[in-house]
């Protein structure tokens, strides 16, 4: 059997890739397990050190890169299982039962980690200052939360503007909880399939979640939850912003799908 394990950053806890890893070693004590095949794709500063102990074993491929998406596709086809262990508190996501008094919170948040060019933060500084251009645009909300390399760098052009709101760090779990249900839209573009369990959970909250179609996140965001763009197409994001201010019946609808 062979099981497909992590496209996915080695840059944060949160992804578990280390329960992936005591899984595996568990399962290295079954007389079966030699009938296993495992493939490990991925990348961050976590990476070498968490996989360390899984170095040795023949039936396990380990590749540090990130894939194209076609690449994925590919792999999509060849194995059956997809390990996806992750630490999202299910528990701690909530829905604002208020959001459909048809008051619709033009809001966006985003809470991204800026330390790879692959979380496409630039994108979404590119989108909020086409935005900016627009009548509407003080009638927006924006609070971007994160930290990296990056962070200063990037967010540069959007200091000064009295409706975004900059913080730099990273957020415990009952926080994240906290923010969704102050907001209504989660800014989420991506250079690859990256960021999906703090998608997942703005989602889950009754964000509605804005995003590129690259690698598999069709699969997950479809028009009956959420805005989809084609890859590097930041106009593409602020006008899905416009379209939801706009139209706040489709906006409710898709707030709605995601319950």
């Amino acid at each position: 059997m062979r099981f497909l394990y992590s496209i996915r950053p080695f840059a944060s806890k949160k992804y578990a890739n280390d329960l992936s890893v005591k899984a595996i070693l568990a399962l290295s004590k079954k007389d079966f397990f030699k009938e296993l095949e495992f493939l490990i794709i991925g990348d961050g500063e976590l990476f070498k050190e968490t996989l360390k102990p899984l170095r040795g074993f023949k039936n396990i491929t380990i590749q540090q890169k990130f894939l194209q998406q076609g690449e994925i596709a590919k792999l999509h086809k060849e194995y059956g299982i997809f390990l996806n262990p992750t630490r999202m508190d299910s528990q701690g996501v909530s829905r604002d039962e208020a959001s459909s008094s048809g008051l619709v919170p033009i809001t966006i948040a985003s809470f991204k980690e800026n330390k790879y060019k692959t979380y496409a933060n630039d994108l979404s500084v590119k989108a909020i200052l086409a935005l900016s251009k627009k009548d509407f645009f003080k009638e927006l909300e924006f609070l971007i939360i994160g930290d990296g390399e990056l962070f200063k760098e990037t967010l540069k052009p959007l200091r000064g503007f009295k409706n975004i709101t900059i913080q730099q760090k990273f957020l415990q779990q009952g926080e994240i909880a906290k923010l969704h249900k102050e907001y209504g839209i989660f800014l989420n573009p991506t250079r690859m399939d990256s960021q999906g369990v703090s998608r997942d959970e703005a989602s889950s909250s009754g964000l509605v979640p804005i995003t590129n179609k690259v690698a598999a996140i069709p699969e997950f965001v479809d028009e009956n939850s959420g805005m989809l763009v084609e890859a590097e197409d930041y106009m593409g994001l602020a006008h899905a912003i416009e379209f939801l201010y706009k139209n706040p019946k489709e906006f409710l609808r898709l707030k709605d799908g995601n319950e």
